[in-house]
């Protein structure tokens, strides 16, 4: 039983079953809540992203039960913040395993389950969810201005008017720098690109920080800068999963989103280059 007020090292821990195997996720205190510390929640991470899709439903629910049992416990809803925020962490890591919109919508639906959740808690959740519909398949991409290198203004739908491969990264970080050699040594998107058979464009989501276009990220590729920061401030794009590559047919029309794994794009790209790749 955790009591409040108590100074002691104290860790909760629960088995989850798991595909015959079990799991232990612990919390621990720090300060005036208790955490995950980041192994263990790593370990969970990836145990849940290698289960079927009701195991995993199990294991995160029972993660945010306990975080909210011992919220509701302390009086305090600390602890499932912190542990609500570590699972964002999670999914916002292009490293992660948990880059699939149907985890993300079960982790959203257990938050949603907690007791000790506040009102603004609720608007965070709501906001977190309108991620999943941004540039979903099937959608069309926003018309977000964009400027290239030259300084020539324009809508992306306007440059996206044949299949077109999209990098959306975040200027030199390290997987964006990974994603792009990706890309650059695909002989197939190298190909279809030559026989004009696909447009290939970066797109850097700027912010007020760095509103400009940073250096060259793959050669040959038309690089564009998001004018309006609407990819950071207006969630143009899912926040998630940057940096990362999206596939669009002749009508901008989103085949593939988000994948950071070329082999996922090359796999894609016959559905909109009727084979000529």
């Amino acid at each position: 039983m955790i009591k409040s007020g108590r100074l002691i090292l104290c860790s909760c821990l629960f088995a989850l079953s798991c595909s015959g195997g079990g799991s232990a996720l612990q919390f621990v205190q720090e300060g005036d809540c208790y955490v995950v510390p980041e192994k263990a929640m790593r370990n969970y991470a990836e145990r849940i992203s290698e289960v079927d899709l009701e195991t995993a439903a199990a294991m995160i629910d029972r993660g945010y039960e306990m975080a909210d049992s011992i919220s509701l416990s302390e009086g305090s809803n600390l602890t499932l913040l912190r542990f609500a925020g570590s699972m964002a962490e999670m999914f916002f890591s292009v490293k992660s395993e948990l880059r699939s919109d149907e985890l993300y919508r079960l982790v959203l639906k257990s938050e949603l389950k907690c007791l000790s959740l506040q009102p603004a808690d609720y608007r965070h959740i709501e906001w977190k969810r309108s991620l999943l519909e941004c540039n979903a398949p099937g959608k069309t991409v926003p018309d977000i201005r964009t400027m290239d290198r030259s300084g020539h203004e324009a809508g992306l739908r306007s440059l996206t008017d044949k299949p077109t491969i999209l990098f959306v990264h975040s200027g030199d970080c390290e997987e964006c720098r990974r994603l792009s050699a990706q890309l650059a040594g695909s002989r197939k998107i190298r190909n279809a690109a030559k026989a004009g058979a696909v447009k290939l464009i970066t797109l850097f989501a700027a912010d007020e920080d760095s509103p400009g276009l940073p250096e060259e990220v793959i050669p040959g590729w038309l690089a564009l800068s998001d004018m309006d920061c609407s990819i950071k401030y207006c969630m143009s794009f899912d926040l998630r999963l940057i940096p990362s590559v999206y596939l669009l047919d002749a009508d901008g029309v989103v085949i593939l989103k988000a994948s950071t794994n070329v082999w996922d794009v090359e796999d894609n790209m016959d559905t909109l280059t009727n084979d000529h790749c």
